[in-house]
């Protein structure tokens, strides 16, 4: 849906929060009544029927005829979405640098920075640090492994599909999970969710979701803004999430700096065969 149909001028509280599942569930609300919406966010039927007139909706069934006009969900709608808010072809890359500011500013305001401390404690506290980074989220991944192994850590990469089971057979109470929850709760990450029960592990989840709508057993939560869900979703605001925590993990722990040390007296010792 696109946020401009909503008249958020007019908005309460509630509103905003009836607002925030309906981007974030539209799959569940095709299948929902108004009803359903109002008890899973413990509030009234008549809010709801406010919330519909409100924005010209009426019914919860006008919101779903607006909802699948607009949100065509396939890679390719999402980049046509945004091609198509460029004025010219030579304009794009303004919007781009726009558009990723823009997220990047909005997910600083969601960030807790005493979370995002926590986060990084929760990293350098670690015994083993496993990290499940499913489709896109991969690359950011790759990124956090690479800059962490210069400090001393090395992550281990979960399987996805049913050989997630061998990875989490290995982790112990001792160890953190880092997930990365991006448009959609997979499966797999419902498992990791699950299992924390049981093994007791330290999970940290960056996710663009809202917290109502993913199950509350992870120690952390972080989380990112990356767009409108029928437009592009660019990384920028993750990788920045990302640099904060690489960063932040320099200037707390002893270990990073002595092992980036240990690793420029390395390459100074072998510089004559290999330079970097």
């Amino acid at each position: 849906m696109n946020l401009e149909r909503f008249k958020t001028e007019q908005f309460t509280s509630t509103d905003y929060t009836i607002m925030h599942f309906l981007v974030h569930n539209e799959e569940r609300v095709l299948l929902m009544t108004s009803e359903e919406i109002a008890n899973e966010l413990s509030i009234s039927n008549s809010s709801m029927t406010r919330f519909w007139k409100k924005n010209d909706f009426l019914t919860i069934k006008g919101y779903r005829k607006q909802m699948l006009a607009d949100n065509l969900r396939t890679p390719d709608s999402k980049i046509k979405t945004t091609l198509s808010q460029s004025t010219t072809k030579e304009d794009i890359y303004s919007e781009i640098f726009h558009d990723n500011i823009q997220s990047i500013m909005t997910t600083k305001q969601a960030i807790n920075p005493q979370i995002l401390s926590t986060a990084v404690d929760m990293i350098i506290e670690a015994r083993h640090i496993y990290i499940y980074a499913p489709d896109v989220s991969s690359g950011c991944a790759q990124i956090l492994s690479f800059r962490l192994r210069r400090y001393g850590y090395h992550l281990i990469v979960m399987d996805q599909g049913t050989t997630i089971y061998e990875s989490l057979n290995n982790v112990t109470k001792q160890d953190l999970i880092i997930v990365f929850c991006l448009s959609h709760v997979l499966n797999e990450i419902r498992i990791l969710l699950e299992e924390k029960a049981t093994t007791d592990y330290k999970l940290l989840l960056i996710t663009d979701l809202l917290p109502l709508e993913i199950p509350p057993t992870y120690d952390e939560i972080l989380t990112c803004y990356r767009g409108q869900r029928n437009e592009y979703h660019s990384v920028a605001s993750l990788i920045t999430l990302l640099d904060c925590i690489i960063l932040m993990l320099a200037q707390k722990s002893k270990r990073s700096l002595n092992h980036i040390s240990n690793l420029k007296k390395l390459r100074n010792r072998h510089s004559s065969l290999l330079k970097r």
